[in-house]
């Protein structure tokens, strides 16, 4: 399997301070020392009640992380809704949007029906979970305050869900779900730019549950030590569950329009692949775990924005490979605005979040937003 692109995340790991210059160190810790402060200064001034936290006459559940880059949030937060509704909850979705431009004004996604906004105004995680999420308005805006004000006033939802929201303490949450990796939870336990912490590990403690993704179903790791014996502990992992035909000569990118196919479907197939997500080698491995390893892979970085001349070049290398189709993922697939028709035709591989225990998050979920309800 040949890698055409880097993606940002190896640029940052190559950067790694360990081992660096010893001046290099020390500007690290002293930025880190500076921002660690920081950070406790503001969580101190929200709890004086300094900055004001905004409560909505709703239940709010955030799902966030403690840690810079992917856990698996935005599938996490879909598996959430999607219990909630099971349970007879009114929800609606709230994120910040990032790479969208609707994110700085604010704006609906869904209203539950129809899209509102693509991935260019939305943002791929966005419209990832307007699309998969029937019944659920999404909403995007960093004021979250004032686009779930919007939210509820339109559509009156009982449960407000805040996808990556356990940093934004400017909106006042019931239930904190905090997402780690299980095979490396807080990493090397410093914050940034030392590490890939994004508040000190003792801040873990303001959730309610905390969630291990990518966890090994047969032999769960275990939690960080300053976890709470007494607080829930769940484990996830994201599970493939079938093909979206997406583009190519008997498919459009059209939303609505998707054929779905089953995983043996791509069996026997020489694949090529390219993805721009947090961890694109998790995503060809994943590839090559259901028997179809990619001939040829094709890195981008976390978010990036796909432009015609990004298309042409994925095509030529499928071509050259001698594919037959082209993998990508479904974040990925939000932020194409078109595949050529006679290329080799594109799939994305449909990814959900699935629980060890999938009765005991649902009973915590439901528990806890009762509770929250209730008073």
């Amino acid at each position: 399997m040949k890698r055409l692109f880097s993606s940002a995340e190896d640029v940052v790991l190559a950067r790694s301070p360990e081992g660096a210059h010893p001046v290099w160190e020390a500007l690290l810790a002293f930025i880190s020392v500076f921002y660690r402060g920081a950070v406790a200064l503001r969580a101190a001034l929200y709890r004086r009640g300094v900055f004001k936290s905004t409560r909505l006459p709703c239940t709010v559940v955030s799902v966030g992380n403690l840690t810079l880059g992917g856990t698996g949030k935005t599938p996490v937060t879909m598996a959430a809704a999607r219990t909630l509704l099971q349970n007879g909850f009114s929800v609606a979705v709230l994120s910040r949007g990032y790479g969208g431009s609707l994110s700085k004004k604010g704006g609906m996604v869904s209203d539950g029906k129809s899209l509102l906004a693509g991935a260019s105004r939305a943002g791929d995680e966005p419209l990832l979970m307007a699309r998969s999420l029937p019944g659920v308005p999404v909403a995007v805006g960093r004021d979250r305050a004032r686009m779930g004000k919007e939210v509820l006033r339109r559509f009156a939802p009982q449960v407000l869900l805040l996808d990556d929201g356990f940093q934004h303490l400017a909106l006042a949450r019931d239930v904190d779900i905090v997402l780690a990796d299980a095979s490396s939870p807080l990493a090397n336990g410093r914050v940034f730019p030392r590490g890939p912490l994004r508040e000190p590990e003792e801040n873990l403690l303001r959730a309610h549950a905390l969630v291990l993704t990518r966890a090994n179903p047969e032999d769960p790791e275990s939690p960080p030590s300053v976890w709470p014996e007494d607080r829930p502990v769940f484990y996830a992992f994201h599970r493939p569950v079938g093909w979206t035909a997406a583009g190519g000569e008997n498919s459009r990118l059209t939303p609505g329009r998707h054929m779905g196919y089953q995983l043996k479907f791509m069996r026997g197939k020489r694949l090529a692949a390219f993805s721009g997500i947090a961890d694109n080698r998790g995503f060809f491995s994943t590839l090559g775990s259901l028997g179809t390893p990619p001939v040829v892979a094709l890195e981008f970085a976390d978010h990036h924005a796909y432009d015609p001349a990004d298309v042409e070049r994925i095509v030529e290398k499928a071509r050259e490979a001698g594919a037959d189709c082209v993998a990508t993922t479904e974040k990925d697939l939000a932020r194409l605005d078109g595949w050529p028709r006679e290329a080799p035709p594109l799939f994305a591989l449909r990814i959900e979040a699935a629980f060890t225990e999938p009765e005991a998050f649902e009973r915590f979920l439901v528990r806890s937003v009762k509770e929250a309800i209730n008073g």
